[in-house]
């Protein structure tokens, strides 16, 4: 994920059939490591995480295995909330290109200031994870 490889991490992504993206368990995620994951995820790449140099947290940082536990655990979480928001974008973005108005939905106005929450069905929302399902996204 360094800013140094990016030209050949998006050529390489093109003709892999997975991703293995490695991360310092000192830095952490950085703005690149997020790059690579959205390449690898646009891609529909199988990615594999590799946390690196984690020797560095016992004998650099003196942390104890609890304390070196909980920080890579927080890294693999932090990976986990961006791969998860690029999965949200993908099914926010089915569901309106797939959405069209009712009727009713066309004649309602609502003000600016207010929210229609009474229209609002859980049927909607079973209607747009049936369609990520179909897809493939879910």
């Amino acid at each position: 994920g360094h800013v140094d490889f990016s030209s050949e991490v998006s050529s390489a992504v093109r003709v892999s059939d997975g991703a293995i993206v490695v991360i310092d368990v000192i830095e952490g995620v950085c703005i690149q490591t997020i790059t690579v994951l959205r390449q690898a995820w646009s891609e529909n790449l199988s990615i594999c995480l590799v946390l690196n140099k984690m020797d560095r947290l016992i004998f650099e940082l003196q942390l104890t295995p609890l304390e070196a536990y909980i920080h890579m655990r927080n890294i693999i979480e932090q990976v986990n909330m961006i791969v998860s928001t690029f999965h949200t974008s993908d099914v926010m973005a089915l569901a309106a290109s797939t959405w069209t108005p009712t009727d009713n939905e066309k004649e309602e106005v609502v003000g600016e200031d207010e929210v229609d929450i009474e229209n609002w069905a859980t049927h909607d929302l079973n209607d747009i994870e049936a369609q990520a399902r179909a897809a493939g996204l879910l």
